[in-house]
């Protein structure tokens, strides 16, 4: 993408006048971030438990946190 402002009397050391000063090795190249670099998938956790087997209802209506706030 490239923006260039009518009539700019301005010229900065990184545009210029009109762009003609851009330099894309100015910009660093992310396309390789993240979990490992995607060469592998996320690591999948075991299963630990169902909040259902402990009370909860999961309709999305009924307010389960003291499911959560009891301890075994």
């Amino acid at each position: 993408m490239v923006l260039g402002f009518a009539g700019n009397q301005n010229p900065t050391k990184i545009w210029g006048f009109e762009g003609e000063a851009w330099k894309t090795e100015l910009l660093l190249d992310y396309s390789f971030t993240g979990f490992a670099a995607k060469e592998r998938g996320f690591p999948e956790p075991p299963f630990a438990a169902n909040i259902l087997d402990f009370g909860a209802i999961g309709d999305g209506k009924v307010d389960c946190t003291g499911v959560f706030l009891t301890s075994s």
